[in-house]
């Protein structure tokens, strides 16, 4: 019993100093204190990390663990360290691809697409320095596009476009430097214009016009620093108005439109 007891023992010292050796023989740092060669971190005994260094500067594959040992991240460094290719994961054993994309110099670049535990893509984004420039995509359960919009300078800005999933577009906002600024349109299901209209820095301005599915305009309303002023049929006559306190919001979601609450 006391032999079996000691060897068990001896085994578990025998694994921790194989572990040690290994470690030291990895981690290692030159005379001017700079990482060399293939290094690992550990954690409360969990890895982290894993990678290769030389002169200080990441290159090559590295991977990143979660606490429970699956993979988080694996990435690919080059030019210097500077740029970095990297996958990101779920948290799973089945390294189902959460994102991927590149970083340069620590910040997002170029073209970032995302996708959803079961591997479908459901975003795609465009950055530069780090910040948001370009094409921004979302979309929809069965891989169409159902959001189209464009940034500058990490803001909403030009025209941004909804789509259903029979393909007909659903709203456009025109957008400057992250306000709504300029022309918006709300269609029907089957892809006519409902809405049409005009906002200057986030308010409802000048001529809004509603039209009827057969593409009729039914009426004009005509709005003032955001308040709604005045309703006239196409001919210009006037129309009973019955002033809201407060305008119905547009950021409608496609599913629960109702074009009879739009046209109150």
């Amino acid at each position: 019993m006391r032999s079996q007891k000691g060897f068990i023992i001896s085994l578990f010292l025998l694994i921790n100093l194989f572990f040690s050796v290994a470690l030291s023989a990895q981690n290692k740092t030159d005379s001017n204190g700079k990482k060399q060669g293939n290094w690992s971190k550990f954690q409360d005994g969990k890895k982290v990390y894993e990678g290769q260094f030389k002169d200080d500067i990441p290159f090559g594959e590295f991977k990143y663990y979660y606490p429970k040992g699956s993979l988080k991240i694996k990435t690919v460094f080059s030019e210097q360290g500077r740029l970095n290719r990297t996958k990101l994961y779920f948290d799973s054993w089945k390294e189902s691809l959460q994102a991927q994309g590149n970083y340069w110099d620590k910040k997002k670049d170029s073209i970032w697409d995302y996708f959803n535990e079961d591997g479908y893509l459901i975003a795609r984004e465009t950055y530069k320095n780090g910040i948001k420039q370009g094409t921004h995509l979302v979309y929809n359960h069965v891989g169409q596009i159902h959001l189209e919009q464009f940034y500058e300078n990490d803001s909403l800005h030009g025209i941004s476009t909804e789509y259903l999933e029979n393909g007909e577009k659903f709203r456009q906002i025109s957008y400057h430097k992250g306000k709504y600024h300029g022309l918006f349109k709300l269609f029907y299901p089957d892809g006519k214009i409902l809405l049409q209209g005009n906002y200057a820095h986030d308010i409802r301005d000048s001529i809004w016009t509603t039209y009827s599915e057969s593409g009729e305009i039914e009426y004009l309303d005509s709005y003032s620093n955001g308040l709604l002023i005045k309703r006239t049929d196409k001919e210009g006559k006037k129309l009973e108005l019955k002033q809201e306190e407060e305008i119905i919001p547009l950021n409608i979601d496609p599913s629960k439109m109702d074009p009879n609450v739009i046209k109150r």
